[in-house]
């Protein structure tokens, strides 16, 4: 068996038996099990197996190997995310950058596709149980699309996050604005456009009474207003970069009714004719500025809260004054009821206690009106003894 030494970052050929060569590359060590990891090239010709070798190396570094079982996750997330480009929002895209590079390859790291099983996807969700439902439900999400990704281009047969568990995480508690804490930031920010640029009570005012998310509101129209029906329409949303982004769902693309004295507030405000709150060159206000002044703003004020809390403070109240749900999740723009129902939980079950105590009350009352029928009958009865007897 002939071995030959090529020059470092090269590999090795060895003729293992004659007119039969293999080539081997040097990967590295897996940052999981410290083994070294080495990549085999073969071939009847010595010339072939290195022009495999050099077009590996070429291909790794320029991110373009060839996909297969044994593609490393890390580079399976960038063919995955070449895919995924300009077909999602750049929003969207975005955050599966951030997902992937942030939190998925610093776990998997080089692991080959067809190894990764449902136990580390288990392992992975334990790992990140800190983080609220929401997001490792997103977690769960994109992970599960990569792999599903991979079982349409035939590389892999299962999806091991379809069988991965419901990992118990941390519920983030919503602390919704009392009505005087309410009353306390509107009554603040009522004069406060001229010093700031940003027409403050009127995006508050919206947002507290329709449950807008901050790009809903900061893209709206004139347009959008129905000053004759006092309803609002949202047909886009202002993305992070300032970009005009289509709402991400059907139900999201929603009309909601407007108390009459807030849509006369909102033209007092006018001074666009097609952006409702404009910046001072006439466009969007870019989402996340209005979340760091908001949050300036709030804790000046000792509510330390962010902006996306008057969303949630609209969605508890309504559903403390005994809104239905699913009225709620429409205005909202919930794709669906049960988002509602599980993201405002200690509303519902403050509500669900009312009920229990309604009913109680209701069934206390008719047993002390059966009970005072009852004396009143025996009474009655006992009278009508009495005189039948007197009678007597």
């Amino acid at each position: 068996m002939k071995h030959q030494r090529r020059p470092k970052g090269e590999g090795s050929i060895i003729e293992y038996k004659k007119g039969h060569y293999r080539g081997f590359l040097d990967l590295g060590r897996d940052p999981q099990t410290q083994k070294r990891i080495r990549k085999t090239f073969t071939g009847t010709d010595k010339r072939e197996v290195i022009k495999l070798m050099q077009q590996y190396q070429y291909e790794k570094e320029k991110g373009i190997l060839s996909i297969n079982s044994m593609t490393p996750f890390n580079i399976y997330c960038n063919h995955f995310l070449e895919i995924k480009e300009g077909k999602v929002k750049s929003t969207t895209y975005k955050s599966y950058v951030h997902y992937i590079n942030k939190h998925f390859i610093p776990f998997f790291h080089q692991t080959p596709l067809k190894d990764i099983k449902t136990k580390d996807i288990n392992t992975f969700l334990i790992q990140h149980k800190n983080y609220s439902s929401a997001t490792t439900n997103v977690y769960r999400t994109v992970l599960s699309m990569i792999f599903q990704t991979a079982i349409a281009e035939e590389l892999i047969f299962t999806n091991p996050v379809s069988l991965s568990e419901n990992i118990k995480t941390r519920q983030k508690e919503i602390v919704p604005l009392t009505i005087d804490e309410a009353q306390l930031l509107l009554n603040s920010v009522k004069n406060m456009k001229v010093h700031t640029g940003i027409p403050w009570y009127p995006i508050i005012l919206l947002c507290l009474e329709c449950g807008f998310r901050r790009g809903e509101v900061l893209g709206l129209h004139w347009s959008d207003i129905d000053t004759v029906n006092n309803t609002i329409t949202i047909h886009r949303s202002i993305a992070s970069d300032t970009s005009i982004q289509t709402p991400k769902t059907q139900q999201a693309q929603r009309t909601v009714a407007v108390d009459a004295q807030t849509i006369k507030t909102l033209l007092t405000y006018k001074k666009h004719d097609i952006v409702v709150f404009p910046n001072a060159i006439g466009s969007y206000f870019a989402p996340t500025a209005i979340s760091v002044a908001f949050k300036h703003l709030s804790e000046s004020l000792g509510l330390h809260m962010r902006f996306h809390d008057l969303r949630h403070t609209n969605a508890t109240w309504l559903i403390a004054k005994g809104i239905n749900p699913k009225t709620v999740s429409a205005r909202l723009g919930h794709s669906d009821v049960s988002i509602t129902l599980n993201r405002y939980t200690h509303a519902v079950q403050e509500e669900d206690k009312k009920a229990a105590s309604l009913i109680n009350n209701l069934i206390n009352k008719k047993k002390e009106q059966l009970c005072a029928n009852s004396v009143t009958n025996w009474h009655i009865l006992y009278s009508y003894s009495i005189k039948g007897y007197n009678r007597r």
